[in-house]
């Protein structure tokens, strides 16, 4: 579903982990299922996003799910992918 962050190898893999090294941040997986329902969420809600646009969001539920982060945190998840695409 999020072929557009399927990369094995990504090209900026180093700066990718020297960031999450010196923010103290973390990276996760996140299965097709919970993007999938994060996708429809977003579109009820009325952002037409496209399909690689909706893991962030499926992270954040799932790291408030173990509870890494608080529900009373305010965390700010950029919605970059449209899914008008023409």
């Amino acid at each position: 579903m999020a072929d557009g962050i399927q990369i094995r190898d990504p090209v900026q893999r180093d700066a990718i982990l020297d960031a999450i090294d010196a923010t103290g941040g973390d990276a996760i997986a996140i299965a097709e299922g919970p993007a999938q329902d994060e996708l429809g969420r977003l579109h009820r809600a009325g952002f037409y996003t496209e399909p690689t646009c909706a893991v962030a969001p499926a992270a954040l539920a799932e790291l408030r799910d173990r509870g890494e982060i608080g529900a009373d945190e305010d965390v700010v998840v950029p919605l970059t992918g449209s899914g008008l695409k023409g």
